[in-house]
Formats: structure tokens, C-alpha cells, sequence
């Protein structure tokens, strides 16, 4: 996901740069491959999300039974002589 971000940031930074220089015209062939790159990575992040998803569907939930102890502790003979 990150490596997309840093593809989309790439691309909007030197698509900047070429307008300013004008050499934008020059640079499409670039920025198309920025494109493809990006989009085949964010393909990968929805393929390996979907195998995460169907991965954790899988298990099936089971309930969860709490045990709870009580625990008491001795009362000194000094406390009783109130």
C-alpha cells in the first residue's frame, strides 16, 4: 500500500515539474508507466486483502466461557475488634 502512495506521490510531483518547465509532453510516456505501476500494485493490495479476508472468515468464532475465582483472604484478629 505505502509503495502505491509513493508511486501516486512520484507521479503528482513530476507531472508539477513538467508543467513549470513545460516539458510536460515529454514526460507522458513516464507518467503513464507511473499509471500501470500503480495500478497493478493497488491489484495486488485487493487480491492479498481478499485472501486475508477469506483466511480470518475461515475460523469459525467461538465463544468465549469466563471463570471467575473468588479469592478470600484471612481477616486479622485486629481488624475484628471494632
Amino acid at each position: 500500500m505505502g509503495d502505491s502512495r509513493d508511486v501516486a506521490l512520484l507521479r503528482a510531483g513530476l507531472e508539477k515539474w513538467a508543467k513549470k518547465k513545460g516539458r510536460t509532453i515529454a514526460i507522458v510516456p513516464t507518467l503513464q508507466r507511473l499509471k500501470e505501476k500503480r495500478e497493478s500494485l493497488l491489484r495486488r493490495v485487493v487480491h492479498s486483502s481478499n485472501q486475508l479476508e477469506k483466511l480470518l472468515e475461515a475460523e469459525t468464532p467461538q465463544p468465549i466461557a469466563e471463570t471467575t475465582h473468588v479469592v478470600v483472604s484471612p481477616v486479622s484478629a485486629d481488624l475484628m475488634e471494632v
